[in-house]
């Protein structure tokens, strides 16, 4: 039996529709569990904290007034992305790639849609963030620390 190899840009495309998903569908809940400034705790170091952040990552740069600047770097961010995939100028880290992407486009969406962005996960030690905030993270520290590594 042969298995099908998977594409790069399925798994970029895909890895971004579960980020967007799961973003979503987060930050609805929250909105609907908690009113804006209420927390529930979930562990004695983590808390669900319903924030509306009207910055970029980990509440900086808090001007409303930047919303569709903030709009405008996220889907070009998307469309670079999506563009480099398409002309295959991506060879490698589609997963990584995917997680940015989503990110971006979680974040635009709320900023779109509600005008700021739901931020809920919160250490108490570290500003509240979202799932597209830490899909954005993990993604871009994983490009870093893969261009720093030596081809084998």
């Amino acid at each position: 039996m042969a298995v099908k190899k998977t594409s790069g840009s399925s798994v970029l495309f895909w890895t971004a529709i579960i980020v967007i998903i799961l973003d979503i569908a987060s930050k609805v809940w929250v909105r609907s569990a908690l009113p804006v400034n209420e927390s529930i705790a979930l562990t004695k170091f983590l808390s669900a904290t319903h924030i509306q952040n009207t910055g970029v990552a980990f509440g900086m740069l808090q001007f409303a007034a930047l919303r569709w600047v903030y709009v405008g770097i996220a889907l070009i961010i998307a469309i670079i992305i999506a563009n480099s995939c398409r002309h295959k100028k991506l060879k490698t880290h589609f997963l990584l790639w995917g997680l940015i992407m989503g990110g971006a486009i979680g974040n635009a969406l709320d900023r779109i849609f509600i005008s700021t962005v739901t931020d809920f996960i919160d250490f108490h030690y570290w500003p509240a963030f979202n799932v597209a905030d830490s899909a954005l993270t993990i993604g871009i520290l994983l490009l870093i620390w893969h261009s720093f590594r030596k081809e084998e």
